[in-house]
């Protein structure tokens, strides 16, 4: 199993698999890697409009 940060919230893990995650747009992330998680898909919809970024996988984070 795969850990990541919730993009909304301090320290927070949450499990790969089921996370939302956004690459691209204004996404200012660390290694400039340009993704994020959420363990809400409501935060997720939210940022992806806030940051101009588009929805992937996990599948796709991973062979990246």
């Amino acid at each position: 199993t795969y850990y990541v940060n919730d993009y909304t919230q301090d320290n927070v893990l949450i499990t790969a698999e089921t996370a939302f995650f956004l690459s691209g747009g204004t996404i200012q992330s660390p290694m400039r890697g340009g993704i994020i998680a959420f363990s809400s898909e409501n935060d997720a919809k939210e940022f992806k409009i806030k940051l101009k970024a588009k929805p992937v996988t996990w599948e796709a984070v991973i062979s990246k």
